[in-house]
């Protein structure tokens, strides 16, 4: 058998204590036991055995474990992060069709909270049906510094849908109702001859998309004082076609019409003052219901105007009537601006509307009116 020289014997013990030190815990890391074996081996020259095995079990280990911990592994540092905090409020509207346009009575807004983060960050928004609400591109931004910021949404029908706001890891959702852009175009009273519950409702569509009008309701707000009243009701399968108009006779209204129903009230429109709404499905009979799309008031004492009233009233034997455009009269609404539609819209009735002496309903069998 070959005898092992004292120095080998003195390397094989030190290399036989690295490796049980690779094997425990932190001690794996340690890549220096090669360098204590040969201290060991200088214990020869000098120290003998003793200054072998101490140098390379102790200082090997020991030394490795301080140059492994100070110059092999970075401090982690402060930590830099951003966290999804609120989306919101609820339930908001949107008038449709709508190109990055903010929700309203409140804007809907994305919210972040920053922990050491201050760089511009992007939260995705995830939309049920993006064709009634959604986020062009999928994700807003929210700019270095702010801590926030609006949703601008697209639209082009309307509905309610869910948007789920999405950022590292997180997840919160909030919902919006898409309404029409519709406008109220032309109202009458009764005509003071024959009857006196002879009104009607005319509806004009300004946009360039088909809208359901099945639930939406007409209202009405005398000069007293109350809530509205509920005047009609939209039965299913109707529709308003693009540039096109809807005709809802009341009472005694004996023209041809769209639909038609009977007051369901205890009084008629009045000639002197008065307020007529329409509101999409679900409207309360409270003034400032978000879901009201358009109203117009007449007379000195008229409730809930926009703006301020018509100033005179409906006309005995006429109506009031939406402007084309700004410029627009009750004679050019005759004549250059008959065909132009009634899309002027400055939500003051005083500056929107005019007076006619002659009524002139339409249908949804008129031809379409496109705005100018």
């Amino acid at each position: 058998m070959r005898r092992t020289s004292g120095s080998a014997l003195v390397a094989l013990v030190a290399a036989s204590m690295a490796a049980a030190a690779i094997g425990t815990g932190c001690e794996q890391i340690v890549e220096w036991e090669e360098d204590a074996g040969n201290l060991g081996d200088g214990g020869d020259g000098g120290g003998g055995d003793d200054g072998g095995q101490d140098a390379g079990p102790d200082a090997g280990p020991d030394a490795g474990m301080d140059a492994g911990m100070d110059a092999g592994i970075p401090d982690a540092g402060p930590v830099i992060a951003a966290y999804l905090a609120s989306f919101g409020p609820d339930q908001q509207f949107l008038r449709s069709p709508a190109d990055v346009s903010p929700t309203y009575p409140t804007p809907l807004m994305v919210g972040i909270t920053r922990d050491g983060e201050t760089g511009a960050v992007q939260v995705n928004i995830g939309s049920s049906d993006a064709s009634v609400a959604g986020v062009t591109g999928g994700a807003v931004i929210i700019p270095s510094g702010s801590n926030s910021a609006v949703v601008p949404l697209t639209s082009r029908e309307g509905g309610t849908v869910t948007l789920t706001a999405t950022f590292d890891g997180g997840t919160l959702q909030a919902t919006v109702t898409a309404l029409p852009k519709l406008l109220l175009s032309e109202v009458a009273a009764g005509n003071g001859l024959v009857m006196t519950d002879d009104e009607f409702v005319e509806i004009y569509n300004p946009t360039a998309v088909s809208f359901s009008l099945a639930g939406y309701v007409v209202q009405y707000h005398s000069s007293a004082a109350g809530p509205y009243e509920n005047v009609c009701t939209i039965p299913a399968g109707k529709r308003i076609a693009p540039y096109s108009f809807f005709l809802i006779g009341v009472n005694g209204f004996a023209r041809a019409e769209d639909t038609h129903d009977n007051w369901a009230g205890t009084a008629t429109f009045n000639g002197g003052n008065g307020t007529v709404r329409l509101g999409a499905p679900g409207i309360s009979t409270a003034a400032g219901d978000p879901r009201a799309l358009d109203r117009v008031s007449w007379g000195g004492s008229a409730v809930d105007p926009e703006g301020t009233p018509v100033s005179l009233g409906i006309f005995t034997f006429g109506s009031i009537e939406r402007k084309a455009t700004a410029g627009s009269t009750s004679g050019t609404m005759n004549g250059a601006d008959q065909t132009l539609g009634n899309a002027y819209d400055s939500d003051n009735n005083s500056n929107d509307w005019v007076t006619q002496g002659a009524q002139d309903p339409q249908t949804s069998l008129a031809s379409p009116e496109m705005p100018p």
